[in-house]
C-alpha cells in the first residue's frame, strides 16, 4: 500500500473547505508557486479526515503553530521516542 505524503506547511493551513467530499478530493496551494493541487481522497484518508474539524483549520493548534515551535515539539518528541538522526527536512524528498 503506498501513502503519499502531503506537503506540511499547506496541509497545516488547510481548511476543511479545501475537501470536497463529492468528487473525493482535497486541494492545497502549493507554497512556493501558489498553484493548486489535488489529492483524491481513499478510505483511509477520509476516514482521518472525518475525524477533523467540520470548519476552519483541520488543524488548529499546530497550524496556528510558528514553524519554528512545529520543529522544536517535533525535536521534544524524537527525543522522548529515542529516534536519531530525524528531521523534518529528512522527509522532504521521501
Amino acid at each position: 500500500m503506498q501513502v503519499r505524503a502531503l506537503p506540511l506547511e499547506p496541509t497545516l493551513k488547510s481548511l476543511a473547505d479545501n475537501i470536497d467530499w463529492e468528487t473525493r478530493l482535497l486541494s492545497y496551494q502549493r507554497q512556493k508557486t501558489g498553484e493548486w493541487a489535488y489529492l483524491k481522497i481513499g478510505n483511509r484518508l477520509e476516514a482521518l479526515l472525518r475525524q477533523l474539524p467540520a470548519e476552519g483549520l483541520l488543524f488548529p493548534r499546530i497550524g496556528k503553530s510558528t514553524s519554528g515551535a512545529r520543529s522544536a515539539e517535533f525535536a521534544r518528541r524524537c527525543r522522548v521516542l529515542k529516534l536519531k538522526g530525524v528531521s523534518l527536512h529528512s522527509y522532504r524528498y521521501a
